[in-house]
């Protein structure tokens, strides 16, 4: 075998490695920081398996099924308040397992005395917490295949959630199978392993203690600077109890760089998913209505909601499924494109990004945290002058 795959394309999506029958390709960290396909020349067959099977040398199907999107919400509160935006994946997650199906999904977890992201197989509704919520960082896909085949021989069904890439890889191992469902999202890009690796040290350094746990969005956060749900939650094992600690993103070196598109693997820059031809049988985001779209689709602004894209007649099912614990208000998919850039086109660094990502290369993750220190602080004062000043104008006025 040939090993042609220009390794900037690679998604780290692990398929080459699963198809491997002799064990001649693993998954490591390379010198650009992502983990990435590696090749032992001497113990490979040349059966070409690997390049078959990879989503980079594919592209979306057309399935001849006429797109329909949607505004979600799930009425159940507690799955609800456990999601990033509207929590329509839980509610499908949870129809799925009632009816004996298996979920598979991106979790939080300790592995190998590091709090890193995999995906799971979840079989109970008890345990589905474990992949709801966003995840800003790559999962690992290590052994899923093995396992959805092994559902797949046992007659179970199967619902596979992750990015469009990981999506497309799964279809090129199981084909359209009539027991495989698959959810993709509207994603940005993956930040590099290295860049979160590192972040994750810095912070077990800086508080004396490891991480447990990892939360990426917080629904009902507030602040005196900010009620953005983009606020990191980190629970650490103290030596007598947890400690919990939240860091707003524009305090978070790690979360400045995501934001800024300045940290993600070099095949997020070209995405071929970036687009509203999507591998998979629905699609999910975050729905921001305008001011316009809360009165036009009867919108409430206490809550967040999911954008939803059915893209095939598995979908349908698989929303209709729910119905009855969810809300869906119906919108034209032109709207919905127009809510999402990264439906239109792959993400670019911003400028403020080549300035992090600058900064980064020269001074790493604890010396670019220490310039977002000075900087966040200096905009706290700004904006607690100015709130003094309207408070001042306001008495004399």
């Amino acid at each position: 075998m040939e090993w042609n795959l220009n390794t900037d394309q690679c998604n780290g999506c692990c398929a080459c490695a699963d198809a491997c029958p002799v064990g001649a390709i693993t998954m490591e960290v390379d010198i650009s920081g992502s983990r990435r396909p590696q090749l032992n020349s001497s113990l490979c067959i040349s059966c070409s398996k690997c390049k078959k099977i990879c989503p980079q040398f594919s592209s979306p199907k057309s399935v001849g099924f006429d797109k329909q999107s949607y505004i979600g919400l799930c009425e159940n509160s507690t799955l609800y308040q456990r999601s990033s935006s509207g929590g329509i994946f839980a509610a499908l997650a949870v129809s799925f397992l009632k009816r004996g199906g298996v979920v598979y999904g991106a979790a939080i977890t300790r592995f190998n005395k590091r709090v890193e992201c995999r995906h799971l197989r979840i079989t109970d509704c008890k345990d589905l917490h474990l992949i709801q919520g966003s995840k800003y960082v790559q999962s690992k896909m290590d052994g899923v295949y093995k396992m959805i085949k092994e559902d797949i021989k046992a007659g179970k069904d199967v619902l596979f959630s992750g990015t469009s890439c990981q999506v497309a890889a799964i279809k090129n191992v199981f084909g359209e199978h009539e027991q495989l469902f698959t959810v993709d999202l509207v994603c940005h890009g993956v930040p590099k392993d290295s860049v979160y690796n590192n972040y994750i040290s810095y912070l077990e350094k800086k508080y004396k203690s490891s991480i447990q746990d990892v939360s990426f969005r917080v629904k009902g956060y507030r602040n005196f600077w900010s009620t953005s749900t983009y606020v990191l939650k980190l629970l650490f094992n103290g030596k007598q109890s947890n400690k919990i600690v939240f860091i707003p993103k524009d305090k978070s070196a790690y979360y400045k760089l995501f934001l800024q598109r300045a940290c993600y693997r070099e095949s997020c820059y070209s995405c071929q998913y970036a687009s509203l031809n999507k591998p998979a049988d629905m699609t999910f985001g975050d729905f921001r209505p305008t001011s316009i779209e809360y009165h036009e689709y009867n919108l409430q602004k206490a809550y967040t909601y999911s954008s939803i894209i059915v893209h095939t007649s598995r979908g349908k099912i698989l929303l209709d499924s729910a119905k009855k614990c969810v809300q869906l208000v119906p919108i034209p998919i032109e709207v919905m494109v127009k809510h999402h850039s990264n439906l239109q086109r792959p993400s670019t660094i911003t400028d403020e990004g080549k300035q992090l990502k600058e900064l980064y290369n020269q001074k790493g993750i604890e010396g670019l945290q220490k310039v977002i220190n000075k900087k966040y602080l200096l905009d706290q004062l700004k904006l607690s002058l100015k709130n003094k000043l309207k408070k001042v104008k306001s008495s004399i006025g």
